[in-house]
């Protein structure tokens, strides 16, 4: 039997909700246990790279003319690249 499309979309999108919960607590980490200081860098890194694929995704389904989501996305790689970049080069004063 196969499952009816309705309900394999919605699993997916909770699987995705899943992932971004999973790196939002890897740039969350260091709060909790020093050691854990290597996972921000490395969950940014994953969520700009997950940002520019959604935008590839997004240009090449047709909707390029829809900026939103695009702007939304490409801010966030930004960010996250910052927070790569700050984690992983600048000195803590």
């Amino acid at each position: 039997m196969t499952r009816p499309p309705k309900k394999v979309a919605k699993r997916r999108r909770a699987r995705i909700k899943y992932g971004l919960f999973v790196l939002a607590l890897g740039l969350l980490s260091p709060l909790f246990n020093k050691k854990m200081a290597k996972a921000a860098p490395i969950a940014a890194l994953i969520i700009a790279l997950e940002m520019v694929l959604f935008s590839a995704v997004h240009i090449m389904s047709g909707h390029a003319s829809e900026t939103g989501p695009m702007i939304y996305w490409g801010v966030v790689a930004i960010v996250c690249l910052f927070v790569a970049y700050g984690r992983t080069k600048l000195k803590s004063v």
